[in-house]
């Protein structure tokens, strides 16, 4: 054989026979796998998932076969044929570019490739993990194909049914589900499509449609869905196929019984989980919610939110309560203002409104309570949201907080006293007619504004018990201001009193000085505290707009009927409730493992199988297989006998939704253990 051709038959050879290794190594990843995870995924995804894996499993063969070049051919050469001397390199090398010695060399080594056989050169190791590897891929495969292992998690849809009772009499067949379809129809609201699915169990939205087409074999005469709240559902006939159809509002768990004659076959249990419809969530971006709005205006506001919802918003509006007056005598009154850009069925909007309070008949020392509320497109009762209350306050300052002795706001002092904001008003006039006025008439005019913050400081003094002139004797008539009247606010109101007034000291200096440029920071300064007296006196009345109470009848006043009125103040303990039954039920199997065959046992198990039942599609456990082997149990139990294998797994399941016990401190055992009570009995004996 020519040596070239020696070289490339052993390349071509060696690159099949690593594609075979790898594509063998490929199956049998790609089989265990798919066997492993076909209990755990559904069919579409492990089909995307294999279909994936073997794409990229070709790409990696594909890459690996290709750096397979000449070079790695003459290194195999050299340590498969002794003779060739660690010279079959030479044979890529072109004659013209070599020495004579190498040219001898290489004579040499082709005619030692031209007597050497050529299958005596091939690998044996790809080609022995070849077969190991396809090997080991028949043997999963029939494994799998003739016995089959029942899935845990996704039960087998045309599996025979359980049968509880003997064949059905006289046809020696047990009838048994071929095919199941289900069709889950979504609200029409949810703009949802139609889904089929070939298993038992899914996930539907709520209030959805949901048929089953089941396909029997044998002789069957009924068959029914028997829910585990009790309802049983009746499956039309029509030939082999047996129709049913559930409006679903919950979740459910539930089973198929078949029934022949007397005879009765069961299924496994099915869950079927619904996806409420959740409320809808809104949020306002452009408000804090706390605002105050400037006393010379503007008072406008634009109220701008964002609303989502899963299956769509179906509206919005603000409800704003105004409140005018004070005391008892303040008034409410509620206003229902639409948001724009609220538009029906889409997932998100933005939304967006004005408020003119004057339009709302608001004025100063009014205030605005509102929130935003959105409704969804669920039917027949829509979800709603709302969102937190927000305030909006107008402040006047022309009333002016006295606090008495208790703490409580009052307002006794006469309409024509000066206020703060007033004096900031005469301030603000002074400086703009600075030019127009000379330097006496300016002077005088800023005495007097200063006089006026004089006035305004010593009626909000007096309540600190300050005297008239600063510095001045303080009579006795006046000591109990100081002593017990000061003493008596709150924390807060002291602070802000006391802060105010330092401020308007400032001012009125600043006034006495010819300076009102330099009296206006302190001027306002006062009145932003004034305005957190206000706030804090305000906060006594705020309508409780997060609370609607039932209008009350008067034709039921005074009658004493007391038939619709339940005790709200009775508290159950929902844990006990659901703990009872579990114990009982763990109790009568410790019976049954002893071999006794309790009264109650079947009492006792159908209690804490309630239990299963209720937590099977509220938590993530899986509880089928305690269900199961319940249901076998009692079965068995009604014969006089005893489940042996099904006490563990319904032991197993009881004790995991069994409420977790409260920790209490732990008594420490005073009776000596391990060394120290052969201390002890090493006493007694020498003693």
């Amino acid at each position: 054989m020519n040596p070239s051709d020696f070289v490339t038959r052993l390349h071509r050879r060696w690159r099949v026979i690593k594609s075979l290794e790898l594509v063998s190594a490929l199956l049998l990843v790609s089989v265990g796998l798919f066997q492993s995870l076909k209990f755990v995924l559904t069919s579409e995804v492990l089909f995307v998932f294999t279909i994936t894996l073997c794409a990229a499993g070709l790409v990696i063969i594909a890459v690996v076969v290709v750096r397979i070049d000449a070079t790695m051919i003459t290194r195999h050469i050299d340590r498969a044929i002794p003779q060739a001397q660690d010279s079959a390199s030479l044979l890529l090398t072109p004659s013209s570019d070599m020495s004579d010695v190498r040219k001898i060399q290489r004579s040499r080594v082709e005619r030692v490739l031209s007597s050497h056989p050529f299958g005596g050169v091939l690998p044996n190791g790809p080609i022995a993990r070849a077969s190991f590897f396809a090997g080991a891929s028949l043997i999963i495969l029939i494994s799998v194909t003739f016995m089959p292992i029942a899935n845990p998690l996704r039960p087998e849809v045309g599996g025979a049914l359980e049968s509880l009772t003997p064949a059905v009499s006289g046809t020696g067949v047990q009838p048994s589900i071929v095919d199941v379809a289900l069709t889950v129809q979504p609200p029409r609201y949810t703009s949802l499509p139609t889904v089929q699915e070939s298993r038992w169990g899914t996930r539907v939205p709520e209030s959805s449609t949901v048929q089953w087409q089941i396909t029997t074999s044998g002789h069957v005469d009924s068959l029914l869905l028997n829910f585990g709240s009790g309802e049983v559902v009746s499956a039309s006939r029509n030939g082999d196929r047996w129709v049913a159809r559930v409006i679903l509002t919950s979740s459910v768990l539930y089973h198929v019984e078949m029934q022949t004659g007397d005879e009765v076959a069961v299924s496994a249990f099915h869950k079927l989980t619904v996806v409420p419809d959740a409320p809808p969530s809104v949020s306002i971006t452009s408000l804090a919610t706390r605002t105050v709005l400037p006393i010379e205006g503007p008072w406008n506001l634009t109220v701008e939110a964002v609303a989502s919802d899963d299956y769509g918003v179906r509206g919005a509006d603000i409800v704003a309560t105004v409140t005018s007056g004070s005391g008892e005598a303040v008034v409410f009154r509620e206003e229902v203002i639409p948001l724009e850009g609220s538009a029906s069925g889409a997932l998100t909007t933005n939304m967006a409104a004005g408020l003119d309070l004057e339009q709302l008949g608001m004025t100063l020392g009014d205030e605005l309570y509102f929130y935003v509320r959105v409704v969804d497109n669920r039917q027949p009762e829509s979800n709603k949201t709302r969102t937190e209350t927000y305030f909006v306050t107008i402040p006047d300052t022309a009333q002016v907080l006295e606090v008495s002795s208790m703490g409580i706001a009052v307002n006794p002092l006469a309409e024509s006293l000066l206020s703060q904001r007033q004096i900031i008003i005469e301030t603000e006039r002074l400086i703009a007619s600075r030019q127009s006025l000379d330097v006496t008439e300016f002077n005088n005019h800023s005495n007097v504004v200063g006089m006026n913050q004089k006035t305004v400081r010593l009626r909000y003094g007096q309540f600190l018990g300050e005297e008239d002139e600063p510095g001045g004797d303080i009579t006795e008539e006046h000591l109990h201001d100081t002593e017990v009247g000061a003493t008596t606010y709150t924390p807060d109101v002291r602070i802000r009193l006391q802060g105010a007034l330092a401020q308007m000291w400032e001012a009125e200096l600043q006034l006495r000085l010819n300076k009102p440029e330099s009296a206006i920071p302190f001027e306002y300064r006062a009145l932003e505290l004034l305005i957190e007296l206000q706030e804090l006196r305000r906060r006594e009345y705020v309508k409780r707009v997060g609370f609607e109470p039932t209008p009350l009848r008067e034709d039921a006043r005074l009658t004493g009927e007391l038939d619709e009125i339940n005790d709200v103040s009775v508290q159950e303990d929902f844990a006990d409730i659901r703990s009872g039954p579990i114990v009982t039920a763990l109790s009568a199997l410790r019976s049954l493992s002893a071999g006794e065959i309790t009264p109650n046992a079947i009492g006792a198990l159908r209690g804490g199988n309630v239990v299963l039942a209720g937590e099977a599609f509220d938590s993530d456990r899986d509880l089928i297989p305690a269900l199961e082997n319940m249901r076998r149990l009692i079965a068995a139990l009604e014969t006089d006998t005893i489940c042996v294998s099904c006490i563990a797994p319904i032991e197993r399941g009881l004790w995991s939704v069994l409420p977790a016990g409260e920790a209490r401190p732990w008594a420490d055992n005073d009776r000596p253990t391990g060394v120290g009570r052969a201390y002890l009995e090493k006493l007694e004996q020498l003693n």
